[in-house]
């Protein structure tokens, strides 16, 4: 009965149930039978290599040539093997990443677009301690805003209030032997805290568990429009949230933007989970198809129906707004949602994007669309803080995008906006949440959260990068919550989900589900 969910696999997943079984619960190389938890490790783990290869296989031009481990030798193998499988796997995939960022560094420096010079000063060595309060952190630095192949940077306050306390320092770990020992104490730390082994269902006690007053706040807003309804939109089968909905939990944070324990207090803040709208992460990007139209002149899979891609981003916006209201927030803290890995590679199911200056427009479609939907939808109670960074190549092509449509003077509501907004220059969403929630009991994050599963596979050695696997990290209890919620250990990762999976798992925890209604 433990395995019959099995055969609800999706068709494309490459497992020979059979072989799983055998290698799973029988005598794997000359030993006894696996104990139950060595199972459901060993199970997680075939799972994740597989996710893992099939990310390979797309960023191989569809995996041509590419030879994959099948299901029957990583069905065989040991979990010690497993392990070192999965480690080879993510180097492998990280060098593919790293040759794809420097391919778009080269685009980049064959466009007209050009880098603002602040991304090569250090403001500390400006300002010292007063950087905090300064508007413009280079003055003297000419910068014709008129001009669209600048990138805006830090050289003008452009009417925004600025906090630089931390420009100049991306945050981090200091390497990834760091994270990987963040990620394996927060591990630990949620079986101990959910009194449960790594893998177990313990979402069927969610209300005995320690902590579970505070899990028991978490809200789900659910989104019944019309559009909730369509193609990839809904919750069910792949999906645990449907495209619009935002997940509302309370947590706190364990690690600072260096990823170095905090002591001392750890006041509770809200997380809203919202998913980005996947156009762009590969060749097979999951949304695409919902907000495409074929080109035969194209050379990719389609042509992007950019209107369509826009109103659906705003409508998750709007959303996110209304849980913000709803929960009375006064501090929002928001970063560019969706910006990173869901547009990164959209050149390859839509050819025209292969232009930098042509992604570049688009990302500034989207930052005025979200700017003018806080401004208009916002409760003017709420302060909102806006985390940008400079350091690195995509971060600035975001940040230009954001500060030029506040920048935007031609709209009544986002000149009324701009006076609550404050700018962090490379900050970070969970240490600003720490610190904010040490004098507001109200305060938000957004997470750009994976629809599949809240936190992704956070404990994987994998997405280095991601925001919300990296904050599930270095957070215990967003990942016991999530845990719960996922309902990770009470099901296998590729059985097809309820629709009303996620509404059914906040209220077993003792939460509340609440659809979303936008007063005419």
């Amino acid at each position: 009965a433990i395995w019959d969910a099995q055969t609800k696999f999706p068709v494309e997943v490459p497992v020979n149930r059979e072989a799983m079984l055998a290698g799973l619960m029988g005598h794997v190389g000359g030993k006894a039978a696996a104990s139950e938890s060595d199972v459901d490790e060993r199970h997680w783990k075939i799972d994740a290599i597989e996710d893992i290869q099939r990310e390979i296989q797309e960023k191989h031009d569809g995996g041509r040539g590419h030879a994959l481990v099948s299901s029957e030798d990583l069905s065989g193998m040991s979990a010690a093997d497993l392990e070192k499988l999965e480690h080879t796997l993510e180097g492998q995939l990280q060098q593919l990443k790293d040759e794809e960022d420097s391919d778009r560094m080269k685009n980049f420096q064959s466009s007209p677009l050009r880098r603002s010079i602040t991304s090569e000063r250090d403001p500390s060595a400006l300002f010292g301690s007063e950087v905090a309060s300064r508007g413009a952190l280079f003055p003297d630095v000419d910068v014709d805003d008129k001009d669209p192949y600048t990138l805006f940077g830090q050289e003008k306050d452009r009417g925004l209030h600025w906090d630089y306390t931390w420009s100049g320092s991306a945050g981090g770990p200091r390497d990834e032997s760091q994270r990987n020992k963040i990620r394996h104490g927060t591990k630990d730390k949620v079986a101990e805290e959910l009194g449960i082994r790594w893998g177990q269902d313990a979402l069927k006690w969610a209300q005995q568990l320690k902590g579970a007053q505070t899990m028991q706040q978490s809200v789900l807003y659910t989104d019944q429009t019309p559009a909730a309804h369509i193609g990839e939109a809904p919750a069910g089968g792949r999906y645990l949230m449907g495209r619009y909905d935002v997940l509302a939990t309370k947590v706190w944070t364990d690690f600072d933007r260096n990823w170095d324990f905090i002591k001392g207090t750890k006041p509770l803040f809200w997380v809203a989970h919202a998913a980005g709208i996947n156009i762009g992460e590969s060749r097979n990007a999951s949304d695409f198809p919902d907000f495409s139209s074929q080109d035969n002149n194209n050379s990719a899979a389609g042509r992007l129906e950019e209107n369509l891609f826009v109103e659906a981003m705003e409508h998750i916006i709007q959303n996110i707004a209304y849980a913000a209201n709803d929960l009375k927030v006064e501090h929002l803290i928001f970063f560019p949602f969706g910006m990173g890995a869901f547009l990164r590679n959209l050149s390859l199911c839509d050819a025209r994007f292969a232009h930098t200056e042509e992604l570049q427009r688009l990302r500034r479609v989207i930052a005025r669309a979200f700017i003018k939907v806080f401004a208009k939808h916002l409760s003017s109670n709420t302060k909102f803080h806006l985390c940008l960074m400079f350091e690195d190549m995509e971060p600035q092509f975001n940040s230009d995008a954001f500060l030029r449509a506040l920048a935007d003077d031609s709209i009544e509501e986002v000149r009324k906006f701009k006076k609550r907004v404050i700018v962090h220059s490379e900050g970070d969403v969970l240490h600003l949440a720490h610190d904010l929630a040490g004098t507001s009991p109200n305060v938000m994050l957004v997470n750009g959260a994976n629809r599949q599963l809240i936190g992704n596979h956070w404990f994987a050695g994998h997405a280095k990068r991601a925001i919300d696997e990296n904050m599930h990290r270095r957070s215990w209890r967003m990942s016991a919550t999530s845990y719960l919620l996922n309902n990770y250990g009470g099901r296998r990762e590729r059985d097809p989900r309820r629709p009303d999976e996620l509404a059914r798992n906040v209220a077993a925890l003792g939460g509340r589900v609440e659809v979303i209604k936008w007063r005419k």
